[in-house]
């Protein structure tokens, strides 16, 4: 298992955010349940997760406090043996990025 740290980005004016993490489709599973569906506080910006070894999408929309919610933005990332072991984001410029990845 590991522990994978998200760094979401700005949190200027959002009402919430919204971020959903799901393995990849593949030719067994071509419609896999999220791992995670959470939507958080408008100010967050950091998110953990433990996950199996595997590739996933993680899914951040933001909702503005007026109400009108962002395009998805996605991110398509392996922990598996091909796991990158960075770079990752780490100057807080990123609008969505991993921060960490923590073998547990």
């Amino acid at each position: 298992m590991k522990k994978v740290t998200f760094y979401l980005g700005p949190a200027n004016n959002l009402a919430s955010r919204r971020i959903v993490v799901t393995k990849r489709p593949n030719g067994v599973d071509r419609n896999p349940s999220p791992s995670a569906d959470s939507t958080l506080a408008g100010n967050a910006e950091w998110f953990e997760i433990t996950l199996q070894e595997d590739i996933y999408i993680a899914e951040l929309t933001d909702t503005a406090s007026g109400g009108s919610a962002s395009r998805p933005i996605r991110l398509l990332f392996s922990l598996g043996q091909d796991a990158t072991s960075g770079p990752f984001v780490n100057d807080g410029s990123s609008l969505f990025g991993i921060t960490n990845i923590e073998e547990i």
